[in-house]
This record gives structure tokens, sequence and C-alpha cells, in this order.
């Protein structure tokens, strides 16, 4: 069953680059490796098996600016960050917007999945979760600028407990009927979803973040030749998707492989740049749809 999931969502989308103006730039996974179905491998050439993937395109680096008064710049989205991570159960982390006032600002607020999500580097490794080590991990997130810490055991925590809440509601219950939100454990790089409300008061992580309201927000435009441009990232998507499913390998082919409405440059997606497409407020058990427009 995972390996069905993973194959579906390889297979789906192609993207190309669009020059634009842009409100919702993608900041570059940094990953740097490129790797066949068990480990890393150099990087493959044209033609070959398992080239064009996310290692071997380039995008707009990661750039942040250290104010140096509890805030950190991002140069590529233009949102601020508080540096130094709360920790809090989910409703302590959205009143504490309210009263932030870190670098005497008083505009801070919880970001969205999409807006935090921007922080993820995918050049972190995935702690074993049933260690209480912390050494030689590398967290999702870049620890030269931001604080961030791993779970502590000693506070009942697991190390991969490091949780970041986000304003993005599930709108499809969870359990045993709960609500929850889209968190984002920049421990192990997952989006998760996490109870609004548990019995046991569980503490996350939050940053704030102030600016670019518009930030994770689509700009759609049907261009009638099987073709869509996001004018908010400037990616062009293909509007249908492969139809039939297919390892990564072979996707990676096809993509590499595709001419499409005069464009030959087309190419699967890295993680960030799909994710940019799904609608949180959609889901198949409450609007009987995909999680996208």
């Amino acid at each position: 069953m995972k390996k069905a999931f993973l194959i579906f969502l390889a297979s789906g989308w192609l993207v190309a680059s669009f020059g634009a103006t842009l409100s919702y730039p993608i900041v570059d996974s940094n990953q740097t490796h490129a790797y066949d179905d068990r480990q890393a491998v150099e990087f493959p050439k044209a033609g070959e098996r398992y080239f064009g993937q996310d290692g071997q395109y380039g995008a707009r680096s990661p750039s942040y600016k250290d104010n140096g008064d509890g805030t950190v710049t991002d140069l590529v989205t233009g949102l601020m960050w508080t540096k130094t991570p709360i920790k809090a159960t989910y409703q302590e982390a959205l009143d504490g917007a309210e009263t932030c006032e870190v670098g005497g600002y008083d505009d801070w607020r919880v970001p969205s999945i999409k807006e935090i999500y921007s922080l993820m580097q995918f050049n972190g490794l995935d702690p074993d979760p049933n260690s209480n080590l912390t050494e030689g991990l590398i967290p999702f997130i870049d620890r030269s600028v931001f604080d961030f810490e791993y779970g502590d055991p000693r506070e009942g925590e697991r190390v991969i407990d490091s949780q970041f809440v986000t304003t993005s509601v599930n709108v499809s219950p969870i359990m045993t009927g709960q609500e929850s939100f889209f968190g984002l454990n920049l421990a192990d790089g997952r989006i998760k979803a996490y109870p609004t409300q548990s019995r046991r008061e569980k503490k996350f992580r939050a940053l704030y973040t102030r600016g670019n309201v518009a930030y994770g927000k689509n700009e759609f435009r049907d261009h009638g030749d099987g073709t869509i441009t996001d004018a908010a990232t400037g990616l062009m998507w293909m509007k249908a998707d492969s139809v039939e499913g297919m390892d990564w390998p072979t996707a990676l082919g096809y993509a590499e492989q595709m001419e499409f409405a005069g464009h030959s440059d087309w190419r699967l997606p890295s993680a960030k740049e799909l994710q940019s497409i799904i609608d949180y407020e959609r889901s198949p058990g409450k609007t009987d749809s995909a999680a996208i427009d």
C-alpha cells in the first residue's frame, strides 16, 4: 500500500519554469545528492536511469538574514520569522502570536502549512524514533540561522518530537472524529495531522511569521492548451496527470522526454513545488474531491 501511494504521487504532475514577479516563490529544497532506489549515487547523465531528480535542478537557494533582534528575514520569500521557537500547547501557540513583540513588531502570526514549509530543507537526517541520541543528526531547517531543539527525553518526549504549529486546519476529522491541524515536524521532515486538543496537553513548537500575506496563495491561469500557470509561484503545470501509474525512475524518464503544448523542458516537481498546489481546504471526506483545485 505504501509503495503504490508513492508511485501515484511521483507520476502525477509535471512542471516547467515560467518567469514572473512572484508573490509565492518556492525556495529550493536544498537537496544536493542524487539517489537510486537504495542509496546516494553520482549524478546520472541525460538519458540514464534516475536522471532528472530534484538534486539535479537548481532553484532559488535558501537565503536568510539574521537581523540581530531575535528575527530572521527570508530573502527569497519576503517572510520574517522569529528566530527561537516557543514550546506550547496548540492553543497557547495561537494565543502567543497575539502578544508576541519580538524585534519590536506586533503583527506576528502563526504560519500556514505552506508558509512554514518554505523553511524545509531536505538535507536533514531522519532520526531513529527509538533512539534518544541526537549526535550527528541534521534537522530539516537551517540550524545555522534558526534555533532548533529535538524532543527532550527527560521531559517524556521522543527525539522526533519537534512538531511545529500552523493555522492550517484539517477539514476532515481524524482518529475518533477529532479536529486536527497540519503541522510540520522539522526533526523528521514530515507533514502530519495533530489533534488541536489532547488530554495530555501535548507541547508543540511554534515559530511566528510576518510580512508577505500573499505567500501560499495560488493564482492559477488556464491557457486552454492543457497547461496551467500559477502566476504566484511562476511554475507551469500540465493540467492532466499521466493517467497511468509508474515507478519513480520511469516517471523521471517520462517527464524528461515529454514534449507538450510547445514546451520540451518538463520535469518532475520537487516535493516543495508539488506541495505548492495542494488545496488544504479540500479533502475526499469533506468536499468529495482530491486536495487540489
